[in-house]
């Protein structure tokens, strides 16, 4: 039966990844809305993709407490002290600092006119409070990925500390950056180039991947089994090629 819910899970996993870089994407699309109308249209999209977030989140944190009532604490403790907090965090960061955004922005926007935003609307559009959570939801989808790869027999606190320190790292410099994109959004209004965005948002990717890849390959090293490990002890073999009553003394010693 628990083979149904870790199926369950790691399915919603994956949604949830899917659902993140969607999310992320669209968030980040706001500031180039160009009048009124578009700004309220892809906000309230936002939301819809928020409560679709939410629902996956609700899945995957029932699923693991499921598991850990099921299976033994050796296998399922680390996903609800790491693997659930990562599913659970970019959602009530959204809630809680986003969602309020959101519904001042829709508000501002309720007219839907075709007039330009102004500076007030670009800014609140780009605000970093709105912004980063979304942004954090695909970070945090790739370190539940990445936990819920590591065997739990190999499983480490300092994975843990690492991969964590990574993702702070990572947070801080996205806040940086959407800070900066809304300092400039009060300048002028910002202009959507779609093949920078792929070109950036695809190394950024493969920069996570790569330095991801690096704690993948250390545990696997540490799991494999060496090319000289042997399951017969040394000298056994030459103990079966003597003479019977030989054999007995060189395994008595």
């Amino acid at each position: 039966m628990h083979y149904l819910f870790i199926y369950f899970e790691l399915g919603t996993l994956m949604l949830f990844v899917i659902f993140s870089l969607i999310v992320a994407a669209k968030a980040s699309k706001l500031a180039y809305s160009q009048t009124e109308q578009q700004l309220n249209y892809k906000t309230r999209k936002l939301l819809f993709w928020s409560i679709c977030l939410s629902f996956l989140t609700v899945g995957i944190a029932g699923a693991d407490l499921i598991l850990a009532s099921m299976t033994h604490p050796q296998f399922w403790t680390h996903r609800l002290l790491i693997h659930t907090p990562f599913a659970i965090i970019p959602v009530l960061l959204i809630w809680f600092g986003s969602y309020p955004k959101m519904r001042r922005l829709i508000r501002r926007t309720n007219a839907r006119t075709d007039n330009a935003n102004d500076v007030a609307r670009r800014r609140q559009a780009s605000d970093p409070v709105l912004i980063v959570p979304f942004q954090l939801a695909p970070l945090c989808s790739f370190a539940m990925l990445y936990f819920a790869f590591i065997p739990p027999h190999s499983f480490r606190w300092s994975f843990v500390t690492m991969t964590t320190t990574f993702f702070l790292f990572i947070a801080c410099i996205v806040w940086m950056l959407q800070t900066h994109r809304n300092q400039l959004a009060a300048e002028a209004p910002p202009v959507y180039r779609p093949w920078l965005r792929k070109l950036r948002h695809t190394g950024v990717l493969l920069v996570i991947l790569a330095i991801l890849g690096i704690p993948f390959m250390m545990a696997f090293e540490g799991n494999r089994l060496s090319e000289r490990l042997s399951i017969i002890p040394d000298g056994i073999d030459e103990a079966f090629s003597l003479h019977p009553s030989e054999r007995q003394i060189v395994i008595q010693h």
